[in-house]
């Protein structure tokens, strides 16, 4: 019993520690904001009391959020989606009925505060519930604001003490795959996000963000590793269910069969949906009215997929679930019609910032859609270490690596097509240049190659290029290819250039056609010193023309590889994505984490020493006099 005889003071605490025994409200995440907030023209175009309807895939979402048994969310969204808004909605009904601690995570300071001014203030300002627990924030700083029961943080995951800061139960984290993998040298960011959570049994990580690189995204990745939700849409018309796709926004030609400059042959005011069950067709009000209909289903409209994972419940959105007018089919088509004829003109930017944003998705280059099991289907019956029939000119390519020399050699014909000879490896201790594996590189470059012309005919290597750009090994690639070169006269010393503001060089240039920078040049002044010269490769270039190649049907261009070669070449050629972090017009290659990139290297550097020897400029007459050499017919070629 309660003494009220007790002091005042006294009274305030024990009512105090009665308030931490009391029940949480049992509101969920919906009824608190249909109860709560008014949103304003500062936040919506659709001002005025909140109605969760509007967006209602993001039903299920809210319960799940108030589930205390589910303990990690991802989404993977595009924009329209109403994600912030639906996390803002849980964010205040916990620090309205259940406060605790929350850190929303940004990847860079400057996101933390513009979420801060731009939604976080008109939030608290204008929902009353909200600001009777925070007060003003004119005496809180943006970064740490208190309440009874707890605090709200907005963090940067960018700096380690951000992420340490606190033992904090609820973790949201805008735009994973913003965040840095390595964090001033303490680990992984989203690593030390979760270190804060470890202690705390009804701990909720709420992971969401668009889709960047296909390999290089934390959230599609994190996705891929949940539950793997989808949202199924009835059809008005055949009561089947499908999850809504772009391969499904569907339109018609321009009547006057003309060419238009932005949409090409489509006129996106045409657009429809097309129902892949019945092929009846949606009109953009019908459309939203079934996106409506779903949540009649189980799970308010969400299936797994993925139903074996129980512990990580992921959710996919791509944009055709709006109801937004800048989000209405026609709109989207306009989008996906640009993206289209942009990239056909060469230029990716659109259709990676429409895969993105408006599917949901993470990219993949289309002008490099190969997978291993299609490149490992396209081996030739040709054998290893026989120059075949048409083959030429051999090229090599060299990668160094400590342990070893990666190898590739090259035979060049008519019309452009080279035939993989060889690819191995030489291992041995390439730091000493008295180990033997620097005679066994010599010995590779000086053998004698079988031809398929018969007859005892062999071809020598014309051309090798050498990677020098690995400052451990740069000098003794130096003093090798100047040993070389009393004894051969095309042995090029090949620095790789594969910084995005050099994406646009050649693949071969010449030594002092190259912008150098500090590091660079110290090099280059070695090599100097040393009597030889380095070219310069451009790196992104080739990379792009080694898959260019891979890519090709038809009888030109092309390259081609035997069914008996060193193990894991297609996955080596397919071990880097191309990425567009900084740049999103021309993007750079990266290498995928655990692969292994040495066979495209030498690919790379054997296109390089077969442009430093101008096989490209050859003519008839140079190819007629290769032929004789070896006795073979130029109409097989012609």
């Amino acid at each position: 019993m309660l003494d009220l005889n007790t002091n005042w003071a006294e009274r305030l605490f024990l009512g105090k520690c009665l308030q931490l025994l009391k029940k949480p409200n049992r509101m969920g995440t919906r009824e608190w904001a249909e109860t709560n907030r008014f949103l304003t023209s500062d936040v919506s175009s659709r001002p005025g009391k909140m109605d969760c309807m509007q967006t209602p895939w993001m039903l299920y979402v809210m319960e799940c959020l108030d589930n205390p048994e589910i303990h990690s969310i991802v989404g993977k969204k595009s924009a329209q989606i109403a994600w912030t808004e639906t996390i803002n909605n849980w964010i205040g009904r916990t620090i309205d009925l259940d406060p605790r601690n929350i850190m929303i995570a940004f990847p860079r300071a400057a996101s933390a505060q513009k979420f801060y001014k731009e939604k976080l203030v008109p939030y608290i300002t204008h929902t009353p519930a909200l600001k009777a627990k925070i007060g003003s924030l004119a005496k809180v700083s943006h970064k740490h604001i208190p309440y009874d029961g707890g605090f709200l943080v907005l963090a940067n995951a960018g700096t380690a003490e951000d992420g340490k800061s606190s033992v904090i139960p609820y973790v949201i984290v805008e735009e994973p795959d913003g965040v840095k993998k390595d964090v001033n040298n303490q680990g992984d960011g989203m690593a030390i996000l979760r270190q804060r959570m470890k202690s705390f049994s009804d701990s909720k990580l709420v992971y969401a963000g668009t889709p960047t690189d296909k390999d290089f995204s934390q959230v599609d990745l994190a996705y891929e590793q949940s539950n793997k939700m989808i949202y199924l849409v009835p059809c008005h018309l055949c009561e089947e269910f499908h999850s809504l796709s772009f391969d499904n926004l569907k339109y018609d030609e321009w009547q006057d069969r003309r060419i238009d400059e932005f949409y090409g042959i489509y006129n996106p005011e045409t657009a429809y949906y097309e129902c892949p069950h019945c092929l009846g067709i949606w009109n953009n009000e019908e459309k939203n009215a079934n996106v409506t209909r779903a949540i009649n289903s189980h799970n308010m409209g969400w299936v797994p997929t993925n139903p074996s994972v129980d512990d990580i419940y992921g959710f996919a959105f791509n944009e055709l679930l709006s109801p937004f007018e800048a989000s209405s089919l026609i709109n989207l088509a306009k989008q996906k019609l640009k993206a289209q004829v942009a990239y056909d003109n060469g230029h990716e930017g659109l259709m990676k910032s429409f895969t993105n944003n408006s599917k949901g998705e993470a990219y993949v280059p289309l002008n490099a859609g190969l997978n291993v099991d299609e490149l490992r289907a396209r081996r030739l019956n040709y054998p290893e270490m026989v120059v075949p029939y048409e083959g030429l000119v051999l090229t090599t390519g060299i990668d160094v690596q400590h342990n070893r020399f990666a190898i590739v050699t090259r035979a060049w014909g008519r019309n452009g097509n080279s035939w993989l000879v060889n690819w191995t490896e030489i291992f041995g201790d390439v730091l000493d240049y008295s180990d033997s594996v620097w005679g066994r590189l010599t010995d590779y470059i000086f053998q004698d190659w079988s031809h398929g012309a018969g007859k005892g005919k062999t071809l020598k290597i014309s051309a090798a290029s050498i990677d020098s750009g690995d400052g451990a090994t740069a000098e003794l690639v130096y003093r090798w290819v100047s040993e070389m070169s009393l004894k051969h006269n095309h042995i090029f010393a090949c620095k790789g250039i594969g910084e995005l503001k050099f994406n646009s060089y050649e693949i071969f240039n010449e030594p002092n056609m190259m912008e150098i920078g500090s590091s660079s040049q110290e090099r280059k002044t070695l090599a100097q010193t040393m009597g030889v010269n380095v070219f310069p490769m451009g790196a992104y270039r080739a990379h792009e023309e080694v898959l260019r190649r891979f890519n090709l049907k038809g009888n030109r261009d092309r390259h081609y590889h035997c069914e008996t070669m060193y193990g894991g070449y297609e996955e080596q050629i397919l071990s880097c994505r191309k990425t567009f972090e900084t740049d999103t017009q021309k993007g750079g290659f990266k290498l995928i984490s655990g692969k292994h990139k040495e066979g495209i290297d030498c690919e790379k550097m054997a296109l390089h020493a077969a442009y430093a020897i101008q096989i490209r400029n050859y003519t008839n007459i140079h190819w007629a006099a290769l032929e004789q050499h070896l006795h073979v017919q130029s109409e097989t070629f012609t």
